[in-house]
């Protein structure tokens, strides 16, 4: 799926710009555990310890390969916004929309969130990417201390998600691949 993505949607569109640890987009990995942090501003996630600030978690029990692919403000840089990053492994894709749980609207925010999942979406399936042999599921990642599972999110466009996309709508902060 990697070279997949790399050749239907490229890589990195900001190299020249980029002050990432690890260049490019795409981030193979087979630790048990990742923790993911969306720094915000122009700058797109990174792989970080538990010891600093993080809003996912990435729970790979068996270690198998993954890779994390650096979305926002990295894969795509066109004026929509898209999800934060994807992960996935030979059965599993998760595309990864991080949102503050800060004061004001949580509405609002899962709103905007589900809009930029749906961007992602659209644009892999326009540049000809097939998610068939994949269990997608969109993401919408709410900043806390605690790890909460995916699970439906509470988002009323759920079905209408499902059928679009052949994907499942969740909310957590804990995927576990």
């Amino acid at each position: 799926m990697e070279q997949f993505l790399k050749d239907y949607l490229g890589d990195c569109k900001y190299t020249h710009l980029s002050k990432c640890e690890f260049q490019g987009s795409y981030i193979r990995v087979n630790n048990p555990q990742l923790f993911i942090a969306d720094p915000g501003d122009e700058f797109p996630v990174k792989i970080v310890t538990n010891q600093e600030e993080y809003q996912l978690t990435v729970e790979n029990p068996n270690s198998v390969d993954l890779c994390v692919v650096k979305t926002d403000n990295c894969l795509f840089n066109d004026d929509i916004q898209k999800s934060d990053c994807i992960v996935f492994n030979d059965t599993n894709f998760y595309l990864v929309e991080i949102k503050e749980n800060s004061s004001g609207n949580r509405n609002k925010k899962r709103n905007k969130a589900v809009e930029q999942l749906s961007s992602t979406l659209e644009a892999l399936i326009n540049a000809g990417v097939n998610l068939s042999n994949h269990d997608v599921k969109a993401i919408i990642c709410f900043s806390r201390s605690d790890n909460y599972p995916i699970r439906a999110s509470a988002n009323s466009q759920r079905a209408n998600f499902q059928s679009k996309f052949n994907a499942s709508l969740e909310e957590g902060n804990t995927i576990i691949m």
